[in-house]
């Protein structure tokens, strides 16, 4: 979505993905000059290369560069594309509309964890972060409960993502869709009140409506009304079991959650299944 601000970041993405065996290839245009500076390139180019990156038989694994700003302005013109067999999508953040672009709509499971910037600055291990994912690891993550309805949930699947990302694809083709789901989500940098507003706009909205219960993961750099704000929204504004789940998000750490598989809570704990039968 955004460019990075670094001369030697392709050569050092692709050398240390290499030491663990995977071949890192990025699209032609990644980072090509564009008037607005928040876009890593042309919308031109950003779109051909992902619609190449989706239909082409080539790439089996889509990994978000890093985030930012733009991809749903790309994902609303890719709402026809045919994926030509089964595309795994990893990204979070601004990445959210293409999560929304793979369940919804290509009915395909993704990995909601760090973008390759990420994976670089914070020195991530691919086989430890990702591979097991890939081959077929099942999750299983703790959660706290945040409200009295704290009971056990069989979920279509887990979706969501970036909360600001989620409620500008409201009125979309690609709004935001919790029938039988659960919903995950994060933000970073956005006050007490904003976190509230954004909560408030997916009730009015009747986006919760049929949503089996609510993660909500790491709200980093905000203020000290972030937690004031949720916890009036979970236990004032909606009758849905709603817990915490620590170390998802914007922070040093980043729990890798599957969206679009079958998922159930079970004494506070959430398990998802793994869809993924990678061999690397």
């Amino acid at each position: 979505s955004k460019p990075i601000d670094s001369d030697n970041f392709l050569q050092l993405a692709r050398e240390n993905l290499s030491i663990e065996g995977l071949e890192l290839c990025f699209a032609n245009n990644i980072f090509s000059d564009d008037f607005l500076p928040f876009f890593a390139s042309t919308k031109d180019f950003m779109l051909s290369d992902l619609e190449d990156a989706i239909s082409s038989d080539e790439y089996e694994i889509i990994w978000a560069a890093r985030g930012g700003y733009g991809s749903a302005n790309l994902a609303v013109k890719l709402i026809d594309a045919k994926p030509v067999a089964n595309k795994t999508l990893i990204g979070f953040s601004d990445i959210t509309a293409l999560h929304s672009l793979f369940n919804n709509i290509y009915k395909l499971p993704t990995i909601h964890a760090d973008v390759v910037s990420n994976f670089i600055r914070k020195k991530l291990e691919f086989s430890k972060y990702l591979k097991p994912i890939l081959e077929g690891a099942n999750l299983d993550y703790n959660l706290s409960s945040l409200n009295k309805l704290d009971y056990d949930i069989k979920a279509e699947s887990i979706t969501g993502g970036n909360l600001t990302v989620l409620c500008s694809l409201i009125g979309t083709k690609l709004s935001p869709e919790l029938k039988d789901k659960i919903l995950f989500i994060e933000d970073v940098n956005e006050p007490g009140y904003k976190i509230h507003r954004n909560l408030m706009h997916l009730k009015n909205a009747g986006i919760l409506d049929q949503a089996k219960a609510i993660i909500f993961g790491d709200f980093t750099e905000s203020d000290n009304f972030k937690d004031i704000a949720i916890n009036d929204f979970v236990n004032n504004e909606i009758n849905i079991p709603c817990y915490s789940l620590d170390g998802a998000g914007h922070g040093q750490e980043n729990k890798p959650i599957i969206f679009g598989s079958n998922s159930k809570i079970e004494n506070s704990i959430l398990k998802i299944q793994n869809p993924f039968k990678y061999k690397i």
